[in-house]
């Protein structure tokens, strides 16, 4: 099985250290989210996703890039309105690139393909509906592009929130603390974590507190996540 992720920096899925359609396993920067799919499909399959070369990194700008180029969508499969291709339009065509990528790593390796598609719900959001429509447009790429084994990864508002989730056990989508009143959510939410952690966030090291477990994935119980969770055991 090769595992093909798509995120947007350090701190979640990781970042590619080369120009590259699709950054191998020596070329990719592995994150903390990487390391927590990493977890979990070794508690259920007793398989690495992250020992070896089977795993490779799609850049965002790539992704991008290669929207322009999809075909158009039968009529049944386009989204209906105005309004509502604003707000899933970015889900679903980067949905749909990945799948094409995909399929073209399965015919380089012979190997069964598994898409990790992560993205901020609150990533540049004005406009682009909620959690639920968000999930359901990267869904409906993939399936546009018959593929059967993408994971749409979508935090809400953003990746710090499943970090503070796993360390407090509190949900700070739902709860967050008052003294960050008037602070942009986001924002909020990476101090928070820098609170709690009593250091400065970075990619390096968050991924070594979700290694030793310092970040514990079995105690994030947001919706998103276990929506994430189950749809990746699904597909592996």
């Amino acid at each position: 099985m090769f595992f093909l992720f798509s995120g947007e920096g350090p701190t979640d899925l990781g970042v590619e250290q080369a120009k590259a359609r699709v950054c191998n396993a020596h070329q990719f920067r592995i994150g903390p989210l990487a390391v927590m799919v990493d977890q979990l499909v070794q508690r259920q399959c007793k398989y690495s996703v992250l020992h070896g070369t089977h795993f490779g990194y799609v850049p965002k700008s790539v992704v991008k890039e290669l929207e322009s180029g999809l075909r158009k969508p039968p009529k049944s499969m386009r989204l209906s309105g105005k309004k509502r291709a604003r707000e899933t339009l970015y889900f679903f065509s980067g949905a749909r690139v990945l799948a094409v990528i995909a399929k073209e790593v399965v015919e380089e390796t012979g190997k069964e393909v598994v898409v990790i598609f992560f993205r901020d719900a609150d990533k540049s959001s004005a406009g682009r509906g909620g959690f639920l429509d968000k999930r359901k447009s990267m869904e409906a790429g993939f399936e546009l592009e018959s593929f059967a084994k993408g994971v749409p990864m979508i935090p809400v508002p953003t990746s710090e929130a499943w970090l503070i989730c796993a360390l407090s056990k509190s949900n700070p989508a739902k709860s967050p603390p008052s003294k960050y009143a008037g602070v942009k959510k986001s924002k909020a939410l990476k101090m928070e974590l820098e609170e709690l952690l009593g250091e400065h966030p970075s990619g390096e090291r968050l991924r070594e507190l979700v290694s030793n477990q310092t970040i514990d994935v079995e105690k994030i119980d947001m919706e998103c996540f276990i929506q994430f969770r189950r749809r990746l055991e699904e597909v592996v």
